[in-house]
């Protein structure tokens, strides 16, 4: 995946490894559109450096945390790892 240092960093490797439409907007309204009706998500979701992100983009990396949460809630069985 390579090193993303910051939020906009990270929404492009997720429209990427994801999948998104071209025309996906790099924010969290858009990654909360992608996630509920654009694309098929798999069932697990592993990140690996995230503390690294979020030492550098605290507030950037919640937001997506904060959604995928969300999105786990309404979706049984999707399944979010974050590992260091």
């Amino acid at each position: 995946m390579g090193a993303v240092r910051d939020v906009r960093g990270l929404h492009a490797v997720l429209k990427r490894e994801l999948g998104f439409p071209s025309f996906y907007g790099l924010n969290g309204d858009a990654f909360r559109d992608a996630v509920t009706g654009l694309v098929v998500m798999p069932r697990e979701l592993v990140f690996t450096g995230w503390a690294e992100l979020g030492g550098t983009t605290p507030v950037g990396a919640s937001e997506p945390r904060r959604l995928l949460r969300r999105y786990g809630t309404t979706s049984p069985g999707f399944r979010v790892s974050y590992r260091l």
